[in-house]
C-alpha cells in the first residue's frame, strides 16, 4: 500500500503539469468552462442595429477562401445605428463604445494599394472622412469609419458585419501610431517586392508574412493533400532561422548577449508577421526554452509545452478552438511524447542523417491525424515521406529567399538576377509537392 501510494505522489510529481492541461483542455472542448465571446461590443445600441462602427484594427487582413473579403478584427470606439421598434421610422443614434467586433472587408478594399490589383474598383467603397484615402491602408494600427451589415453567425454570439463603404481616418498620432503606420508601409513594401518575383514571390511572402494574397492557389492546395499544410504556417520553424541567424552574428558577444540579440530577432519577426496562434505558441515555447536554459535548467519538453499551452490559453482563450492551434500543439505532443519510441524502429531501418526525422514526422502525424480526420473527413497518408523530402527544400528556400530581399532592398538592380535564382529554387520545391499530392487520400 505504501509503495502504491508513493508511486502515485511521484507519477503526480513528474506529471501534475501534464495531467493539469489535460483537465483543463477537457473542460474547455466539453464546455464546462465557458469562453467568454472575446467578439462584443459594449453599446447602448443591440449588435443587430448598429449600421457604422468607428474603430482601429487589431489583426492582419486574412482573405477567405472565396477571396471577395478579407477578415479583420477591430476594436470599437463609436457606433450609429437605429433604435429597436422605430425601423419603419429610425432615429439614428451615435453612440461611444468599447470592445472587439469582427469584419469581412471587401478584397478591392484591401487591396487598394497592393501590387498588380485593380486600384479603380475601390472607388464605389469609399466615403470622406477628412483624411486623404490615397494613404489608405488596412493593416494593424489604422482607424477607419466602417458602413456594414450586420450578420448573425453561427460561431459566435455576436453579429460579424460586412463592411459597405469605409473611410480612412489614419493611424494615432502617438508612437505606437507611428509604429503601426511603419509596420503597415514596411509590409506593404515587401509585398511589392516580392510580386515581382511571380510565384515563387508569393509562397515566399506567405512564408514571411504570413499573407496568401499572391500565394499560388492550386499549389496551396497540392500542400494541403500531400499532407504538407503546416509548412505554410508561421510556426518554430521562422523563429528557430531567425533566432539562429541572429545567434550566428552576436556570437562573438558571449552568451548572454547572443541570447539577447536571438530574442529580439524573434519578437521583430512577431511584430512583423502579426501573431498567429501557432506563431504565438513558438514565441511562447522558445522564450521559456531559452530562459530555463539559461537558468541551467532542463525540463522535459513535454512539460514546457503544457506550461506554453497554459499560458497561450491565458493570453488569447479563443485560441484555443482555432484549427491551428490544435494543430499546432498535437503535433509538437506527438514528437515529444512518441520520438523516443519511434527513435528504436527509424535508426534501425534508415541512416543516422535521416533517422531522427522519420520519427519525428511519424510522431507529428499520429497526433494530428484524428483532428485532420474530424474536420476534413480525409487523412494524407504520403504526408509523413513528403515532409522528409519537402521540409529541407523549404529551409533552403526560405533561407535563400530571406537573403534575397535583404541584398534587393540595399541594391535594387539585383532584384531581376535575384529572382531567377528564387524561381529556379520554387521549381524544385514545388515538383515533389505535386507528386505527393497525387496519392490519394483515405476518407472516412
Amino acid at each position: 500500500m505504501v509503495i502504491s501510494r508513493n508511486r502515485a505522489v511521484i507519477f503526480v510529481h513528474e506529471y501534475g503539469i501534464c495531467l493539469i492541461t489535460g483537465v483543463i483542455l477537457l473542460l474547455f472542448y466539453t464546455g464546462n468552462i465557458i469562453n467568454s465571446d472575446s467578439c462584443f461590443i459594449r453599446s447602448i445600441l443591440e449588435p443587430r442595429n448598429i449600421t457604422v462602427l468607428t474603430g482601429k484594427i487589431i489583426s492582419n487582413p486574412v482573405r477567405n477562401y472565396s477571396g471577395q473579403y478579407y477578415r479583420v478584427n477591430i476594436t470599437v470606439s463609436a457606433t450609429e445605428g437605429f433604435l429597436p421598434r422605430q425601423r419603419e421610422n429610425p432615429v439614428v443614434v451615435y453612440s461611444e463604445a468599447s470592445g472587439t467586433a469582427v469584419l469581412y472587408i471587401p478584397a478591392a478594399v484591401v487591396e487598394s494599394r497592393y501590387p498588380g490589383k485593380l486600384y479603380s474598383a475601390v472607388e464605389p467603397y469609399l466615403i470622406h472622412t477628412g483624411s486623404s484615402n490615397s494613404s489608405m491602408i488596412v493593416e494593424c494600427g489604422a482607424r477607419f469609419r466602417f458602413h456594414v451589415r450586420a450578420v448573425q453567425s453561427a460561431m459566435q454570439k455576436m453579429p460579424v458585419y460586412y463592411v459597405q463603404a469605409v473611410g480612412f481616418i489614419g493611424f494615432d498620432n502617438t508612437v505606437t501610431g507611428a509604429i503601426a503606420r511603419f509596420r503597415a508601409e514596411l509590409r506593404l513594401k515587401l509585398k511589392c517586392v516580392l510580386y515581382n518575383w511571380g510565384p515563387a514571390g508569393g509562397l515566399l511572402l506567405a512564408l514571411l508574412s504570413g499573407a496568401g494574397e499572391y500565394t499560388d492557389t492550386a499549389i496551396s492546395e497540392e500542400f494541403k493533400y500531400a499532407g504538407l499544410a503546416h509548412i505554410l504556417a508561421l510556426s518554430g520553424m521562422h523563429l528557430a532561422f531567425f533566432a539562429g541567424m541572429a545567434a550566428a552574428v552576436a556570437s562573438g558577444g558571449g552568451r548572454i548577449f547572443s541570447s539577447a540579440v536571438s530574442v529580439a530577432a524573434v519578437l521583430f519577426f512577431v511584430w512583423f508577421a502579426g501573431v498567429t496562434p501557432s506563431l504565438l505558441r513558438a514565441l511562447i515555447f522558445f522564450l521559456l526554452n531559452m530562459m530555463v536554459r539559461l537558468c541551467g535548467l532542463k525540463p522535459s519538453q513535454i512539460k514546457l509545452l503544457c506550461v506554453t499551452l497554459l499560458l497561450h490559453i491565458c493570453i488569447v482563450p479563443e485560441h484555443l478552438f482555432q484549427l491551428s492551434f490544435q494543430l499546432s500543439y498535437a503535433a509538437l505532443a506527438g514528437i515529444f511524447c512518441t520520438k523516443e519510441i519511434f527513435d528504436k524502429i527509424s535508426f534501425r531501418i534508415a541512416p543516422p542523417v535521416i533517422a531522427s526525422g522519420i520519427s519525428s514526422s511519424v510522431g507529428a502525424q499520429v497526433f494530428t491525424a484524428p483532428i485532420t480526420m474530424a474536420v476534413f473527413g480525409w487523412f494524407a497518408p504520403g504526408g509523413i515521406v513528403a515532409s522528409l523530402v519537402v521540409s529541407p527544400l523549404i529551409s533552403i528556400f526560405f533561407t535563400v529567399g530571406t537573403a534575397s530581399i535583404a541584398c534587393t532592398l540595399m541594391c535594387p538592380v539585383l532584384q531581376e538576377p535575384l529572382g531567377a535564382i528564387i524561381n529556379l529554387l520554387y521549381t524544385i520545391l514545388v515538383f515533389p509537392v505535386h507528386c505527393f499530392a497525387q496519392i490519394p487520400v483515405l476518407e472516412f
